[in-house]
């Protein structure tokens, strides 16, 4: 009886080391692969930041940001009624609205998809994605044309804090459109 005690203990020890032993193998894999990867991808370094004054470029579109603005909710709801209606719950929201033109250089017509930026704010650090006020999925924008696009997004007090939710029109907001190698994005004034 004795005897098979120790077997099953002695198997059990088994067990447990060979688990030990896998976990720290997986462990230095995955702390290989990351330790790769961030001195194959270190963040960017330069950061290029376009104004009213001097617009961005992206696949032929001139983009100018030309101001934000923040609304309460029910301000929102009165100057955009179309919008999807969140309900009750979003008294407590504020919705940032981007003002932006678009003026296309080439000589085809091109597509403008708001998925494309991700609004962040600079103190807080608030990032939020954006949609296109009149809902449109994919914006048409001929050669030459120039079109004025809203974007907005949602801001709430859970997902910034009351301090940083209080400064709101302190802030200084960008849209980041391009992350990698160099961080590109579009700073706006408040209005």
């Amino acid at each position: 009886m004795h005897y098979k005690r120790k077997q099953i203990s002695k198997k059990k020890m088994m067990i447990r080391s060979v688990a030990v032993l896998a976990c720290l193998i997986t462990a230095a894999v995955m702390g290989y692969f990351i330790r790769d990867i961030n001195r194959r991808f270190p963040n960017p370094s330069v950061c290029e930041q376009y104004t009213k004054d001097s617009p961005a470029m992206l696949d032929g579109l001139e983009i100018t940001p030309l101001s934000t603005h923040i609304y309460s909710y029910d301000e929102y709801r009165e100057r955009y009624p179309d919008s999807l209606d969140a309900g009750e719950h979003a008294k407590d929201w504020k919705v940032i609205v981007y003002k932006l033109a678009f003026r296309n250089t080439t000589e085809k017509e091109l597509r403008f998809e708001a998925d494309s930026f991700l609004a962040v704010a600079q103190n807080s650090g608030f990032h939020n994605g954006v949609s296109q006020e009149n809902r449109k999925k994919n914006q048409t924008i001929q050669p030459g044309e120039v079109q004025e696009i809203e974007l907005s997004c949602t801001v709430t007090e859970i997902l910034i804090g009351k301090k940083w939710f209080r400064k709101l029109e302190e802030e200084t907001y960008t849209l980041v459109y391009w992350w990698y190698p160099v961080q590109k994005e579009l700073v706006f004034t408040n209005e």
